[in-house]
């Protein structure tokens, strides 16, 4: 949540959120997640790479739309496949895959 279009994301979420909705936002470091997005952005402290704290973000936040934007590398498909099978798990309705050719 911490990179462009993340930031981007969240702020956009926020901003058309109602007293009802939370913004999630799944994070490695905390204290920069805390510095870049906005103040009502609920910070989830885990990593993509690994499954169980994947599963475990899902189960804390009950999120039911899920936004994935990870960067290119090596483990993106894992990292993506892990929030996609916990997301599915949880009962997600709503997954959408985020990608740029450029930054945000």
């Amino acid at each position: 949540a911490t990179g462009a279009c993340g930031r981007a994301l969240c702020a956009e979420l926020v901003s058309r959120a109602d007293e009802s909705t939370k913004v999630f936002g799944f994070v490695r470091d905390v204290a920069k997640a805390q510095k870049v997005l906005p103040p009502n952005v609920e910070l989830i402290q885990g990593d993509m790479q690994d499954a169980v704290h994947v599963a475990g973000a899902f189960v804390q936040s009950k999120a039911r739309h899920v936004f994935i934007s990870s960067s290119n590398g090596q483990q993106q498909v894992q990292m993506e496949t892990n929030v996609i099978t916990a997301a599915k798990d949880a009962g997600a309705t709503c997954i959408v895959k985020l990608s740029t050719a450029t930054p945000c």
